[in-house]
Formats: C-alpha cells, sequence, structure tokens
C-alpha cells in the first residue's frame, strides 16, 4: 500500500489479520510477514505492557500511519471511529489475531483484562506530526461519537 492518496485513505475499512501459527511442544511460534500478514511495509514495532485495567488508551488518529494491533497477553477492546459516523468494535483475546486500522480512523483502547500486553505494528517510524488528537478537529461536527475517554462537554 505504502503512500496512499486521499481517496485512497477514505475507502480503506479496518479487518481482522490472522497470524501463521506453527505448533511445538515447546511453544507455539506466531509470524507475521510483511505483504502477506500485514498490508504495508513494516516501519516501527512497539508493545504496552503494565496496562492498568482501568486505563483508556489511544484518543487519537493518524493522517497516513497504518497499524496492526495485537492483544498479545489478556484482552481488550478496540473502538474505531471514522469522520463519515462508521463505527467498529473489536475485541483482542487471542494473541494470533490483530486489526489493521487504517488512516484516519479514530483509536480508543479499554476494558483490558488483568496483564493485558499489547503489540502495534506500523508501517511508519513516530511522528507527532501524522497525529491527530483533538476529536473536534477530527470529527468536524457536534455531537461526534462517544469514544470512550473522550471527556462529554
Amino acid at each position: 500500500m505504502g503512500t496512499l492518496n486521499s481517496d485512497e485513505k477514505r475507502g480503506l475499512e479496518p479487518f481482522w489479520v490472522a497470524l501463521k501459527e506453527v505448533e511445538h511442544p515447546f511453544g507455539t511460534l506466531c509470524v507475521g510477514e510483511q505483504g502477506h500478514h500485514f498490508p504495508f511495509p513494516v516501519s516501527r514495532v512497539y508493545f504496552v505492557h503494565a496496562i492498568p485495567e482501568e486505563a483508556v488508551r489511544g484518543g487519537h488518529a493518524h493522517r497516513e500511519n497504518q497499524e496492526v494491533v495485537f492483544c498479545v497477553q489478556g484482552a481488550c477492546t478496540l473502538w474505531l471511529f471514522a469522520p463519515d459516523g462508521k463505527q467498529h468494535r473489536f475485541r483482542l483475546e487471542t494473541p494470533t489475531r490483530g486489526v489493521f486500522v487504517p488512516p484516519l480512523w479514530w483509536v480508543e483502547l479499554g476494558e483490558y483484562s488483568p496483564s493485558a500486553m499489547t503489540l502495534v505494528v506500523a508501517s511508519l517510524p513516530f511522528r507527532e506530526s501524522d497525529y491527530i488528537r483533538e476529536a473536534e478537529a477530527f470529527f468536524h461536527a457536534q455531537p461526534f461519537p462517544d469514544p470512550v475517554s473522550r471527556p462529554r462537554g
């Protein structure tokens, strides 16, 4: 996919991504490969651990970055919101299943189980300028959807 124009970004929808599993008596290996499991060149991988159960993470969208989000330990819920009102809810509770998050989708994560750990595979290195952190700037209208972390006002 690489660099996307505005129409391509608007046309993308989130979808499940399933990694390959190789079972072995000494543990199961999970494999994800660029071009097969990840529909973009992989530039960054990061994980978040020691997440309090009541935590709410995300609260932003990306202009260009594409991601696949996994919960590799425990479980959590991923909510995605598009500016046109489309919404998706995914319960991440299997380490081999993640969700592709296209650009221009508002991301919220919450409902964490004890000891949850998330892993994100991203198409771009970190750039603060790629983030949209203000809900009003993203949704352009009131009332906008009610993701879990956004204050009601």
